[in-house]
């Protein structure tokens, strides 16, 4: 095939291709010989002043916008080469001979080539930085709540806030630092309150005058603080006490007494407070009560509920009148509950002294034969031998009388 010039010059994408090759050719060929170096400007080159020397560490002091500094930097070499030049492969190097104490320093900066490739530092811009020197320092402090606007509905009182966190730590510059005197979460209530309600807030740090204490290099462990404001319904509940060892047949009603406070004032959360009807104070053990003196008991509340009234004991006093004591010597015992598979009998054949205390009418007319003095065996583990065990005695039916004094007989147990 005869190869014509012709042909193809009158062919665009032939010559458009000839063109491009013939334009690489030529710059190749200038770039070679023509104009073979070239300086760049390589720009937001890091310059990290904290990293750079054991001189600040020796002053305690630290470069408190060291890290954040960049610089250009001109650089000069072979075109080819220069092209391939990044700031990774420089390094900024801070002067820092003049820094002495804390404060503002104007700092000196050079520029070094790290890389192994064949360019030159021609300047760096800027040349020189100031830089804030300091002292770091860590310090924590209370968080307190400031409400404003604080109401409540009626009947109802609000106790002292509870903030959590309960304290902030904050680290910065010494001197900024410093200017911090106390920590405080604003709260705003716009409604009267009924319940315990949960307000949540930036924490806010303020100088010895109370202006906040602005800083871009104070950092705090916390930004926000949860407050719970306790608010409580107020109710008045009377007060109660209970008896243990009752005996059978004891008319309490008849037992008459007073207490020194029938009353207490307290607060609790609503949903709580609503499920009290009462504030027992305690028990009194019939087996003691013989009147030699008047019964006192702390006030304790249910967890959450406070004492209004500020009442911590209260006296109960019982009515002596027409209240008397006899003694009597019993003979008749009786068990109950008794085991099949045993042979059981009660081997004490008198028990004297029993002290019964009660109505003077009723120990008028009381004998021996009106006294139950029984031995129940329901609780006890059954076995052979002899034991001493406590008897329970009781007047039923006869009306307000008692026994006061722990008593005990002897039982024989058999094998059936």
């Amino acid at each position: 095939m005869k190869f014509s010039l012709g042909k193809l010059f009158s062919n665009d994408k032939a010559v458009w291709a000839l063109s491009f090759l013939l334009a690489v050719i030529c710059w190749f060929v200038v770039a070679l010989t023509v104009d073979t170096e070239t300086n760049l400007e390589v720009k937001n080159v890091p310059v990290n002043i904290n990293g750079q020397t054991s001189a600040l560490s020796s002053l305690e002091l630290h470069a408190i916008d060291g890290d954040s500094l960049a610089v250009s930097v001109h650089i000069n070499g072979e075109r080819l080469v220069v092209g391939g030049v990044d700031k990774s492969d420089i390094t900024i190097v801070a002067d820092l001979s003049g820094v002495t104490g804390p404060g503002s320093v104007d700092i000196p900066l050079t520029a070094v080539n790290n890389s192994g490739k064949d360019f030159s530092i021609v300047s760096v811009s800027p040349s020189v930085v100031t830089v804030k020197f300091d002292r770091l320092l860590t310090r924590t402090l209370p968080v307190t709540a400031n409400i404003n606007g604080l109401t409540v509905a009626e009947d109802y009182v609000v106790e002292t806030e509870t903030v959590t966190p309960d304290s902030v730590t904050i680290s910065g510059p010494e001197i900024d630092v410093n200017k911090v005197d106390r920590c405080v979460v604003n709260v705003d209530v716009n409604d009267k309150l009924d319940k315990p309600t949960v307000f949540r807030s930036s924490i806010v740090l303020l100088d010895a005058d109370g202006n906040a204490v602005e800083s871009s290099y104070i950092t705090t462990d916390v930004t926000e603080a949860e407050v719970v404001v306790p608010v409580k319904k107020v109710a008045e509940l009377p007060l109660t006490i209970g008896f243990t060892n009752v005996p059978s047949g004891f008319p309490l009603d008849q037992l008459s007494y007073t207490l020194s406070n029938s009353k207490i004032k307290v607060a609790g959360i609503p949903d709580v407070l609503e499920k009290y009807s009462e504030i027992s104070l305690g028990y009194v053990d019939m087996k003691t009560l013989d009147f030699s003196g008047n019964y006192n008991f702390d006030v304790t509340l249910p967890n959450g509920f406070t004492n209004v009234d500020n009442i911590e004991s209260v006296e109960v006093r019982f009515d002596e009148t027409n209240i008397g004591e006899s003694r009597f010597t019993l003979k008749n015992f009786t068990i109950k509950n008794r085991p099949a598979d045993y042979d059981i009998t009660v081997t004490t054949t008198r028990l004297a002294n029993v002290r019964v205390l009660g109505d003077k009418n009723v120990l008028a007319t009381l004998s021996s034969d009106d006294i139950i003095a029984e031995v129940d065996l329901s609780d006890r583990n059954i076995q052979p031998g002899q034991f001493s065990v406590p008897l329970k005695i009781y007047m039923p039916t006869k009306g307000l009388v008692w026994a006061v004094g722990d008593y005990t007989v002897i039982i024989n147990v058999k094998e059936a």
